[in-house]
Formats: structure tokens, sequence, C-alpha cells
């Protein structure tokens, strides 16, 4: 199942995207996703609030087999893929902090360029930006003294 993401605006506010994962898109159909909520600043959003959102395929209950593809801007987004798992991100755009954060397996690919705190206490899983990265890729948090393992 592959999940596109095209952003129809930015978000006012940074968005707290922690949500935006394979696993939690898995076994949700379109109506579903387009209703997980996200936080614009200290506000409730929904998904479909920030983005048009298209499935292409059968959804599925496996987070390996769903590739979200996101189309936009996305500096103002944190934690896109946090504790991530399994599957695939692809950002056509910038990413934002802590992008990958905890992240334990799968795949994000970014083409264009990252904030800080990219892959911030990854344990495993593959991360690729084809542009450039902000300070503390790979980072333990703040007070921590491990960072990437």
């Amino acid at each position: 199942m592959e999940v596109e993401l095209e952003l129809i605006r930015d978000p006012k506010t940074p968005a707290f995207a922690e949500l935006i994962s394979p696993a939690s898109f898995s076994g949700k159909n379109i109506s579903d996703i387009k209703n997980i909520e996200l936080s614009e600043g200290n506000t409730k959003i929904k998904i479909s609030d920030l983005f048009k959102a298209d499935i292409k395929g059968n959804t599925s209950e496996n987070p390996e087999d769903i590739t979200i593809t996101m189309k936009g801007n996305f500096s103002k987004f944190r934690y896109i893929g946090k504790g991530m798992s399994a599957g695939k991100i692809i950002i056509n755009g910038n990413g934002g902090f802590y992008l990958g954060y905890e992240m334990k397996g799968g795949e994000i690919i970014v083409n264009g360029n990252v904030e800080s705190w990219l892959g911030s206490m990854i344990v495993n899983g593959k991360i690729e930006v084809f542009g450039s990265a902000g300070d503390f890729v790979a980072s333990p948090y703040r007070g921590l003294k491990k960072g990437m393992k």
C-alpha cells in the first residue's frame, strides 16, 4: 500500500507529527488516515487539515508493506517517523526536527534538506538524505550519554 500525502498548507506553528508512520497507518483506510490527529502547536488538528491524502493499492495490516510518500516543505514538522519499526517514508522536500527519532527499523528517504536532530537515538533502520542535515545527527537527547546504537 502506498499513501501519498501532499501538503496543502504550512502549519502556523510547529506541527508534531509522530503519528505519520507506517505503523500508525496500518489497517486504516483513507478516511481513517485523514482523521488521525496531529498537534499544531497546542491545537489538535487532523491530517486532512494540512494534507491532501490518497491511497494507492489495498490497505495493509503489516507496516512493512506500507510506503508513505510526502510532498512539500516539512521543515516545521517534528518527529515524522518517530519510533518507526518497519515500512518506508519518502519525503520529496525538506524534513523537520527529530526526523526518525528513536527509529527501530524501516527506511526514510529525504530528497531535500533536514533540520537538526536527524535520527536522534536511532536503534536500527536506514535514513538517507539527498541534501544537507542540521546539527546533532544521531545524537543523544539532551541529558543522555548514548545516542545512536
